[in-house]
């Protein structure tokens, strides 16, 4: 990444360079990316496919403004940080949904270290995943502005990220301290994206947090969590739905 293009980056998700500690910053751009690049499929629902060349994932990200999945709001999020001289592992990820056992290689994060510690950044999950990076020590519960995290170290699994829901933790992603390679993560990318069972090829998976809560599309209209409360507004027309991405989103789509 050119110095240009990172000064674009920063231009897009808001956040001003400073001097603070390799920790401090980390938190801060990880937060920024969180909540202002959303969490988006729709190039993935509409069978459009999804490029992971670095110059491809900034030009949708930064340049045209849009969102992303995993794949590419990670490599953005990598690239980032790499730009600005942090040690940045990628590695692949399994995802447990409502208490079921881990699937596959079907999502991806990153091991970094800041200062001295190493974190879970992870800005790529739908499912309403943490904002802030996570310190991998195992064991420790973490207070974050999204809720309450922990990691445990597993024999199977590496390291499981657990999130607090209703007084209890849950697992929900579990890494291994293992870099993956860009092959690793084509391979996730072409499952995810093209394949019929895929769920993102199913139906619509839009959200963007923020220091409230999160805004969230699907095929069913628009979704406002702010704390306990939620509002919904259904969608029913093209128009419609092109007007709830621009207004809570801030994407633009022409279908």
């Amino acid at each position: 990444m050119t110095q240009n293009q990172l000064e674009q980056y920063f231009d897009r998700i808001g956040y001003t360079p400073s001097d603070e500690a390799p920790e401090e910053i980390l938190r801060k751009i990880h937060f920024m990316q969180a909540t202002h690049i959303p969490f988006e499929n729709l190039d993935v629902y509409k069978g459009l496919g999804i490029s992971l060349k670095p110059e491809d994932v900034f030009n949708k990200l930064v340049v045209r403004r849009r969102g992303g999945y995993c794949f590419e709001l990670n490599s953005m999020l990598a690239m980032a940080l790499r730009a600005l001289g942090f040690k940045v592992k990628r590695v692949s990820a399994r995802l447990a949904h409502n208490g079921a056992d881990f699937g596959g290689y079907a999502h991806c994060a990153a091991i970094v270290d800041a200062g001295t510690a190493r974190y879970i950044a992870d800005v790529g999950y739908g499912g309403g995943g943490f904002v802030e990076p996570l310190r991998l020590e195992p064991g420790t519960v973490q207070e974050l502005k999204c809720g309450t995290y922990r990691v445990i170290k597993d024999d199977k699994h590496g390291y499981i990220v657990q999130w607090m829901i209703d007084g209890e933790f849950r697992s929900y992603m579990a890494v291994h301290d293992v870099e993956a390679n860009e092959q690793d993560f084509e391979i996730g990318n072409y499952f995810t994206s093209t394949h019929p069972e895929s769920g993102f090829r199913k139906m619509i998976m839009c959200t963007l947090p923020n220091e409230n809560g999160r805004v969230s599309i699907t095929n069913e209209g628009v979704k406002i969590t702010e704390k306990d409360k939620v509002t919904r507004i259904p969608l029913s027309s093209s128009e419609e739905f092109r007007g709830a991405f621009k207004k809570y989103l801030g994407v633009e789509i022409d279908w």
